[in-house]
């Protein structure tokens, strides 16, 4: 009986790491992890470095002519924009998660925006 509690107990915290390090929470947990890894005020050369440490991520677009697109209030949001690409999951249809962060003229983080689409094909 033991080893089925124990058991029990290593699923749920692999469950718990999975979840915590995946790209499955809602976009607004992401954006918190995003924020504590980047602080509003990081610089733009940061942040960069910040994405080509997960190898797992790719660095989708760097941007020092403009920000990113705000898709829920559609603004532009800053005058500098670095792009990634953080990882997907099946639901049962493909779920692309992406972080967007903008920076002012100083190269320096003024916000992050983390976008999931979902690929139907």
């Amino acid at each position: 009986m033991k080893k089925k509690h124990w058991f029990i107990a290593v699923g749920f915290f692999v469950m718990a790491i999975y979840y915590y390090n995946s790209v499955v929470p809602p976009e607004a947990v992401i954006r918190k992890r995003m924020l504590w890894g980047t602080p509003i005020g990081t610089d733009m050369s940061d942040v960069i470095q910040y994405v080509e440490k997960h190898r797992k991520w790719e660095l989708l677009h760097i941007s020092h002519e403009e920000g990113y697109l705000d898709y829920e209030t559609v603004e532009t949001i800053g005058v500098q924009e670095v792009r990634a690409y953080i990882g997907h999951y099946y639901n049962p249809f493909e779920v692309v998660a992406e972080v967007y962060w903008g920076f002012d003229e100083n190269s320096k983080l003024v916000d992050v925006y983390v976008r999931k689409c979902i690929d139907a094909l």
